[in-house]
């Protein structure tokens, strides 16, 4: 049975890419949690964390896949430790393994930063601008080096803004609320130019297990589904029954 070793799988995108796997009933998955929990069917939960880097290696050196996901959003002192320190351990064990197929690493699109340019993709420069970006990009980079060793076997996702079931940030909630209270503007015009960069949950839990089977190539993805903010308000309010307008 394929081998995977997991990090981050008891945040929000974690805990569907796990149930997304544990549904495969192909993958025996190792998951590096800092609470004590009860193993699964097809899951098997290890107590500690990215910092125990004997750990780590032992994991991963048992392991066809890697599937780092763990990181630090909301707490600017741990940014450093556990984003880029922590994903350093991880690819220092991963050099050390000879088994290992593919790792998949879960950045942020929030790494490009600010840009000038209307469009963005893979190729657009990174200038981030706050902490956390500055830390997931520093992360990033040494994944990519790591990669220039492994050519064939190193995936990084750049999701956009996620939401979904359990979702604990609320972010597209929020936005309804506000527009069922009537509390949501255009400001300015051009509104037709507008675009929401928002990421179903399940999207990411879909692709993940697509990129473990696939010969994908390896590099940098953004996954994103941009929509018309215009068209997006309009469908919400006709799902709300509200016709006044916006």
């Amino acid at each position: 049975m394929i081998k995977i070793f997991v990090t981050g799988g008891t945040g929000f995108i974690g805990k569907h890419v796990l149930e997304k796997l544990q549904n495969e009933n192909k993958f025996h998955v190792v998951i590096l949690t800092r609470q004590k929990r009860d193993n699964q069917e097809g899951l098997s939960y290890v107590q500690g964390d990215i910092s125990n880097t004997s750990l780590i290696s032992e994991y991963i050196g048992q392991s066809d896949y890697v599937i780092h996901m763990a990181g630090c959003k909301n707490d600017p002192k741990s940014f450093f430790q556990t984003n880029v320190k922590g994903t350093e351990n991880i690819i220092n064990a991963c050099r050390k393994s000879n088994n290992l197929k593919k790792l998949i690493y879960l950045s942020s699109v929030g790494v490009i930063g600010k840009t000038n340019n209307t469009v963005i993709d893979e190729q657009t420069e990174c200038h981030p601008n706050n902490e956390y970006e500055k830390s997931k990009y520093q992360a990033e980079l040494i994944v990519r080096e790591y990669a220039k060793e492994r050519p064939g076997n190193v995936i990084i996702l750049r999701p956009a803004n996620v939401f979904g079931e359990n979702d604990p940030e609320l972010h597209l909630l929020n936005l309804i609320r506000k527009i069922k209270s009537r509390r949501f503007y255009f400001v300015g015009r051009g509104e037709s130019h507008y675009y929401l960069n928002y990421l179903y949950v399940r999207e990411i839990s879909e692709l993940v297990p697509l990129f473990l089977r696939s010969n994908a190539r390896s590099g940098v993805y953004i996954i994103n589904t941009p929509t018309s903010l215009l068209e997006f308000i309009t469908t919400i309010k006709e799902i709300l029954g509200d016709m006044t307008p916006v």
